[in-house]
């Protein structure tokens, strides 16, 4: 296996407008959630619905992300650069946020901050975990994509389907499910889209299907809304269909995720550089001092529950969060280019020199 670096080519823009969806969904469904709006019943007024739609895109936009990385990188050199960014941009964003927590906030206990200095291994943010142990095992992954035919593949995935997706669905049961699992199958289907086009279907169909899914989650918990009514045993079950796993959530990612594929290969500068800042976006938002001085304090989104510019503000405090996280990356990126740069490729080539030996050519 060849672990030199390779040459960066320019980025197709439909791809990089799956990333930013991604995030779209992600802080979308963030705004109503970690703004207090969806903590209890919302309710069948406009702002209520308008909430529950917003909320269904929070684990959508994770399995995207996810399916574009097993897409993007499934016969990609593996890069132990790309481990060693990954870590030092999360611990940068993780201690921008610890600093902000220790101006604003007076409570901050000696663990916080242990935690914030190591964010991958004590979990700080869920999704960047698992993410990097997809990173970790992508040699693995990549080298059993390629020796397996396109049937056995297949059935690898059908299996995968049944027992994570089917099976908790319809009879409730996790069957040992973990967000490490679901993401090697969903990286896995990402890769098989590409090699084999599984599931291929043409541009309009591939987004008619992907909203008829949409609706459906989103009439579920319209439903589920009124049982509570009726029994408190389907207050916890309201936003069942939305979890990443469900057989909605999954097949409205599926066939969104294609119809995206499906569109003509374009380029834009502009979007591209979004895309690249979409991974810092998600740092800085949901970082856990950020998050709760963000949605809270500065937005104050609970307070616009009831208002007649509810969605005014959702699109003002998207755009803002947007702007700030481009920022802050392009920054981020001058800084690690004139300080950290030359000492992260020395010390990938080091580590690709001695993982050679492990995975020779």
């Amino acid at each position: 296996m060849n672990y030199n670096m390779k040459k960066s080519i320019e980025r197709d823009s439909k791809l990089e407008l799956i990333r930013i969806f991604s995030m779209l969904f992600i802080v979308s469904s963030h705004y109503v959630l970690h703004g207090g709006i969806v903590n209890e019943v919302t309710g069948f007024d406009f702002n209520g619905l308008t909430s529950d739609f917003l909320y269904i895109g929070g684990k959508i936009g994770a399995n995207l992300f996810i399916m574009l990385s097993g897409y993007l990188l499934c016969d990609c050199i593996y890069k132990t650069e790309r481990l060693l960014k990954t870590a030092l941009i999360t611990l940068f964003y993780s201690t921008i946020g610890l600093l902000l927590g220790l101006i604003v906030f007076n409570d901050i206990s000696v663990i916080d901050i242990i935690k914030s200095f190591f964010p991958i291994i004590t979990d700080r943010y869920w999704f960047v975990t698992t993410y990097f142990l997809i990173l970790v095992f992508m040699p693995y992954l990549n080298y059993a994509i390629i020796i397996l035919n396109k049937k056995q593949l297949e059935f690898l995935l059908l299996l995968g389907f049944v027992l994570w997706c089917f099976i908790p669905t319809f009879f409730n049961q996790d069957l040992n499910f973990s967000n490490f699992i679901w993401f090697i199958f969903l990286y896995i289907l990402g890769s098989g889209m590409k090699k084999y086009k599984f599931l291929y279907v043409d541009t309009a169909k591939s987004f008619i299907i992907s909203l008829v899914f949409y609706l459906l989650i989103f009439i579920s918990i319209q439903l589920l809304k009124l049982c509570s009514l009726q029994s408190e045993f389907f207050e916890t079950k309201i936003y069942f269909f939305t979890n990443s796993h469900s057989i909605l959530t999954f097949f409205f990612t599926v066939f969104f995720f294609n119809g995206m594929l499906s569109l003509k290969s374009f380029t834009n500068y502009w979007l591209n550089k979004v895309a690249k800042a979409t991974f810092a976006i998600y740092l800085i938002h949901d970082n856990d001092f950020i998050r709760e001085w963000l949605w809270k304090d500065l937005l104050k989104v609970s307070d616009y529950r009831h208002s007649s510019i509810f969605i005014w503000h959702y699109i003002f405090s998207i755009l803002l969060i947007f702007l700030i996280g481009v920022i802050l990356e392009i920054l981020r990126e001058v800084v690690f280019k004139m300080l950290l740069e030359d000492k992260i490729k020395k010390i990938s080539t080091n580590c690709n020199l001695i993982l050679s030996k492990f995975f020779p050519e």
